[in-house]
């Protein structure tokens, strides 16, 4: 069959390469072994280094993948290597230099995903999936132009992806300055307890006639998603007291669960239950703390001082009329928040560029 022949038909994968299972490597199997040759995993993850690869010369280039975990995923290997608990499909010889491999892993990785959970309900790739799964084998300029367009998608990706990570890591250095002033936390905030039963039933049987008479509910988790609905503002708790309502820019901390956690409040009217704590600038201090900028740059050490850094964990009030912090002028405070906010600007308007890049990606491209 001349090479010409080879295009415009279809294969099942393993028609076009030999499958290599690949093996386990133990960690003492690594540590007495003094080679120079890498071990991969199959999410590509370097793990140590032996002295024999699993592919010969000509062998390479080839493809290296996990089956279980990241299914789907694929990675091209040039250089000689090792894999633990990783697949290899090589290039059988008279597709060599006729098959290219990026071209392979666009249109077949979404494919490979589908069909194993399809298949097993559980992400899984073994032989009997590699020997049933096909595909149509274009020319090799179609080929390459299709494979040009997703190594570049492919790079702005990977690049989209560093940058996210470099603006995640700034955030997560705080800025110096220089403290204008040093208080007890209880002295800068009235602090306020949530309400006592307040909880799914009472509110379920306490419904908003409308908008106007709602209020939300939130609980010691931060995150909007766990929000716990939206209550009459006039309701009557089961131990005859009305709401506690917050309506003015505030701190909401996790009392249980993340305890310690921070999310700072907009002037919104809501209420919470039990398990968070409101903080609240007084009077004198409004116009001395931005709580945003006291929210990231003391969210650490609220963390820190809860009883416990497991699931269980609670944060005691008592130290927020202890513990003493820092603060500068308000005008630092609002700048260092400008420039945060532009950093979390950034990271969003990048993500969003990711999730594009990735559909792209996913996209099976002819």
């Amino acid at each position: 069959m001349t090479s010409n022949n080879l295009y415009h038909k279809y294969y099942k994968i393993t028609d076009v390469f030999n499958l290599n299972q690949g093996h386990q490597i133990t960690e003492e199997e690594i540590y007495n072994d003094m080679g120079n040759i890498p071990i991969y995993t199959g999410q590509n993850k370097l793990v140590g280094y032996v002295s024999e690869p699993i592919v010969r010369d000509d062998d390479l280039p080839c493809i290296s993948y996990p089956t279980k975990g990241q299914v789907g995923e694929m990675y091209i290997k040039k250089e000689h290597f090792n894999a633990n608990n990783t697949a290899i499909l090589i290039p059988k010889k008279k597709f060599r230099g006729k098959i290219n491999l990026a071209w392979f892993i666009s249109v077949m990785k979404q494919k490979i995903k589908r069909e194993s959970n399809s298949k097993f309900g559980v992400g899984y790739i073994g032989k009997e999936l590699m020997n049933r799964v096909s595909f149509y084998l274009p020319s090799k300029e179609v080929q390459d132009s299709i494979a040009k367009s997703y190594s570049k998608c492919l790079k702005l990706k990977s690049e989209t992806v560093n940058n996210i990570q470099v603006c995640n890591e700034y955030l997560e250095q705080k800025i110096e300055y220089q403290p204008k002033f040093t208080e007890i936390i209880s002295r800068i905030f009235d602090v306020y307890g949530g309400n006592s039963g307040l909880k799914e039933e009472f509110i379920y049987n306490n419904l908003p006639l409308s908008n106007k008479d709602a209020v939300e509910v939130y609980s010691g988790a931060t995150l909007s998603e766990n929000r716990l609905g939206r209550v009459a503002k006039n309701a009557i708790l089961p131990n005859g007291k009305k709401l506690k309502l917050f309506q003015e820019k505030s701190i909401l901390v996790s009392r249980k669960g993340k305890a310690g956690s921070m999310t700072h409040m907009t002037d919104d009217i809501y209420t919470i239950n039990d398990d968070a704590y409101v903080l609240i600038p007084k009077s004198k201090w409004k116009d001395k703390i931005n709580i945003e900028w006291f929210t990231y740059q003391y969210q650490p050490l609220f963390l820190n001082i809860a009883t416990s850094k497991s699931d269980n964990a609670t944060f005691n009030k008592k130290w927020l009329y202890r513990v003493k912090v820092q603060t500068p002028e308000i005008s630092m405070q609002n700048d260092i928040m400008q420039n945060i906010s532009a950093i979390k600007q950034l990271i969003e308007k990048l993500k969003i560029t990711d999730n594009k890049l990735t559909e792209l990606l996913d996209h099976t491209i002819t």
